[in-house]
C-alpha cells in the first residue's frame, strides 16, 4: 500500500475522485501511502529500534524481536524451508522467500496493476510496483501536454503513484 518515497507536493491532492495519499509527518521522511492504516502501519518504523544483533561486527538494531530473530537466519545460514516440487530442492531461510519462489513452479501472479485498462498480473510485488511507475511516466507525459490547456494535476509525483 505505498505510494511514493518522494516528498509532499501540492501536485499530489485528490484528483478525479481520486483519494489525497496519506504522507508521513515525520521530517525528512516524506513516504506517502494509499490509506491511514498504511499510514499507521508506517509509523512504528520510526519508534526506538531496542533488539541488537549481538553477532560480533553487526550490531544492527531492530524494532521488534522477530525481525532480529529473521536477521540471525543472515548469520546462521540456516535454511529450514524446502520446495516441496519433485526435483527443486532449494531452501529458503524465511517461508516467505520459499512461497514468492514457488510461483515460479505454480505460474500464480497474484499481484494486479490496477490502473484503468490494464490487465497485467506479477508473480513480485517488487514487478508490480515497478511497472507501475511506467504509468506514472504515461501520465506525466499526458499531464504536460494538458497542463497548458488546464489539463489535471498529476497524482504520481516522481517516485510513485496510486490510481
Amino acid at each position: 500500500k505505498w505510494v511514493s518515497d518522494e516528498p509532499a507536493k501540492l501536485s499530489d491532492m485528490e484528483v478525479g475522485g481520486m483519494t489525497q495519499p496519506q504522507f508521513c509527518p515525520l521530517e525528512g521522511c516524506g513516504k506517502a501511502f494509499a490509506d491511514a492504516a498504511s499510514l499507521r502501519k508506517h509509523m512504528h518504523t520510526h519508534g526506538e529500534k531496542q533488539f541488537v544483533c549481538q553477532v560480533e561486527g553487526c550490531g544492527k538494531r531492530f524494532l521488534d524481536s522477530s525481525k532480529l530473530k529473521r536477521h540471525s537466519l543472515t548469520h546462521t545460514g540456516e535454511r529450514p524451508f524446502l520446495c516441496p516440487f519433485e526435483g527443486c530442492g532449494k531452501r529458503f531461510s524465511l517461508d516467505f522467500n520459499l512461497r514468492s519462489h514457488m510461483r515460479t513452479h505454480t505460474g500464480e501472479r497474484p499481484f494486479a496493476c490496477s490502473f484503468p485498462g490494464c490487465d497485467k498480473r506479477f508473480a513480485q510485488e517488487y514487478n508490480l510496483k515497478t511497472h507501475m511507475k511506467s504509468h506514472c511516466s504515461q501520465m506525466d507525459e499526458a499531464e504536460g501536454a494538458a497542463s497548458s490547456s488546464g489539463g489535471t494535476v498529476s497524482v504520481c509525483g516522481s517516485g510513485g503513484m496510486r490510481p
